[in-house]
C-alpha cells in the first residue's frame, strides 16, 4: 500500500479468480496462474481505477510506490511472459523481476 501527495492510497494484490476493490470486478487470465491487481482510490475511499495483469503467467506483485506527479509504479516477479499494455515482454523461463509504470 502506497498514499500519493493528493491523499490517494494505490494498492496491490496477487489472486486468482476474481478481485474487486470497488472499481468493478477484475478476472484472473487463468485458473492455474497468480495475476496482479492494481487499484487506486481516493482520500475518502472511492475507487478511482483499477487494473490487473497476468496473461497466464505467474505474476507476483510485491511492491507498490507512488511519485509527486501521482505515477504508480508496480515491481514483482513474473514466470512467463508480460505485457502491461505496451506489447509483449518474453520471460526467460526462470522467475523474472519487472518494474512497471502506471500513469496517474
Amino acid at each position: 500500500v502506497a498514499c500519493d501527495a493528493a491523499g490517494n492510497v494505490a494498492l496491490t494484490a496477487s489472486f486468482r479468480g476474481t478481485i474487486d476493490f470497488g472499481a468493478g470486478a477484475l478476472y484472473s487470465s487463468s485458473t492455474l496462474a497468480d495475476d496482479a491487481a492494481v487499484a487506486k482510490l481516493g482520500p475518502d475511499g472511492a475507487p478511482l481505477w483499477s487494473r490487473r495483469s497476468g496473461e497466464g503467467s505467474d505474476l507476483f506483485a510485491w511492491s507498490i510506490v507512488t511519485d509527486a506527479e501521482g505515477a504508480t509504479y508496480l515491481g514483482g516477479d513474473v514466470l512467463g511472459d508480460i505485457d502491461f499494455g505496451t506489447g509483449p515482454l518474453p520471460g526467460t523461463g526462470h522467475a523474472d523481476v519487472f518494474v512497471a509504470k502506471l500513469a496517474p
